[in-house]
């Protein structure tokens, strides 16, 4: 028998057992911080009321972003008062349009036509950005 040949081969199966276990309780340990958690903190968010401003035709019609904030500014400032608008669409149809935020009612400057309007909010979540 070959002692020196199986003492050998003992301590090399010794040390990679040894490096096994070492491995498992690296891993296993809840409180060792890795790498990953101490890097990428959640995104803080909160809850935001998002205002649309619609138009009825057979449906209601969402106005583009730019309108909608242009209404609403209006509408913070009197929700009793109007808004005239002559931008884009608008400016190329005429006088106009107004808005009357009493009646909710969008008026057509040149013909006069009256057509229904809404305002709708709903809360939505934003992430903050650090």
């Amino acid at each position: 028998c070959n002692f020196s040949k199986m003492s050998s081969e003992v301590s090399s199966q010794t040390n990679l057992s040894e490096e096994k276990s070492i491995t498992t309780e690296e891993s296993s340990n809840p409180h060792k911080k890795r790498k990953s958690d101490t890097e990428e903190q959640p995104k803080k968010r909160r809850k935001v009321e998002r205002v649309t401003w619609e138009w009825k035709d057979d449906y209601w019609i969402a106005y583009d972003q730019k309108t909608t904030t242009l209404i609403e500014e209006a509408y913070q400032l009197d929700d009793n008062g109007s808004v005239l608008l002559m931008h884009d669409f608008f400016k190329n149809n005429g006088d106009g349009y107004s808005i009357k935020f009493d009646e909710m009612v969008q008026i057509n400057n040149s013909s006069k036509y009256e057509r229904e309007v809404q305002r709708t909010t709903d809360l939505i979540f934003v992430y903050d950005e650090d």
